[in-house]
This record gives C-alpha cells, sequence and structure tokens, in this order.
C-alpha cells in the first residue's frame, strides 16, 4: 500500500518535473528570475524530503507514521505545483510564497522522518540484541531441561524394572 502512494508522489513528480522543462514561454527571462529560483529551491527540498521517507520506509518505519508523511509529501507537491502556475500567470510574489511554504513543510518532514528512521533502527538494533541475548538462555534451558528430563525418564525405567516379579518364580510357588 506504502509502495503504491510511494509511486504515485513519484509520477506526480515526474508530472512536475515535465512541466517545469517549458515554465517560461512566452515570459520574459528576467520576470521569472525570483519566482523560479524559489520554485527551484522547493523542488530541491521536495527530492530531499522524498528521499528522507524513503530511507525512513527502508529503516521499518511504522506505515501510519509514514502515510502521514507521504500526505504532506503530496501536500508539498501541490503547492509546488500552484507556485508553478503563479509564475506562469506572472504572479512571481504569489508564486515565492507558495514556494517558501512548500520548502517549509518540506523541511519539516525531512526532520520528521529522519527522527522516525532513527527510531526505526533503535527498536529494529534493540530486537537483534535481544534476539541474540536469548540464543544463550534459551540453549541453556533446553539442555536443563534434557538433562533433568533424562534423569527423570532413567529413574522411572529402573523403579519399573525394580517392581517386577519373576513370574516363573511365582508360578512354583503356587503350585506347592
Amino acid at each position: 500500500m506504502l509502495g503504491l502512494v510511494l509511486l504515485a508522489v513519484m509520477t506526480m513528480l515526474g508530472i512536475v518535473a515535465f512541466s517545469y522543462a517549458t515554465p517560461g514561454v512566452g515570459l520574459p527571462a528576467s520576470v521569472l528570475g525570483g519566482g523560479n529560483e524559489a520554485v527551484d529551491e522547493a523542488n530541491v527540498e521536495f527530492r530531499r524530503a522524498l528521499m528522507a521517507v524513503r530511507e525512513a520506509e527502508a529503516a521499518g518505519a511504522d506505515e501510519v507514521r509514514l502515510r502521514i508523511l507521504v500526505e504532506k509529501l503530496n501536500w508539498a507537491l501541490r503547492m509546488i505545483d500552484r507556485a508553478e502556475g503563479l509564475l506562469l500567470r506572472g504572479n512571481i510574489e504569489g508564486a515565492a510564497a507558495e514556494a517558501e511554504q512548500s520548502m517549509e513543510v518540506s523541511r519539516g518532514i525531512v526532520s520528521d522522518a529522519l527522527r522516525l528512521r532513527d527510531e526505526s533502527s533503535l527498536r529494529t538494533y534493540h530486537g537483534k540484541v535481544f534476539t541474540f541475548a536469548m540464543v544463550p538462555v534459551a540453549s541453556l534451558l533446553v539442555t536443563v531441561g534434557a538433562h533433568y528430563g533424562w534423569k527423570w525418564w532413567r529413574r522411572r525405567e529402573i523403579d519399573r524394572m525394580m517392581r517386577m516379579e519373576i513370574s516363573g518364580l511365582r508360578e512354583s510357588e503356587e503350585e506347592t
């Protein structure tokens, strides 16, 4: 499920990148200068946030918290898309403001994803340490259990054998 959501985010990123290939059709380069740089920075921050979420996912992060980060990624991507739309219409200040908001959201995603990745890595580490620590304990329990089980079984068999009577001797006593 999470893979599909990330695939959708990457597809949307591809669409944005494709539409970004020709952003300044009909507008002079001097008009696009400040807004275009802000959108470029927003795209860079978005890519950084996407990579951080991927790292958190690879570390085994909680799916619910990853979904929240993916929703924030989609929100940042929509802001970048709106900024590019405003830039194409010539609203440079609006585009720069929208791109700045997208950068803030992306930075927040990066910090949340890094924290989530670290928590997941630590949880995985503690799980491995616990597993490796339990191996000697389990083998000791199995060894002690097998030893005392064998002693109990042997004692039971010896006691059973000692309670046996010789049947031929008993029959001769009864006949006389």
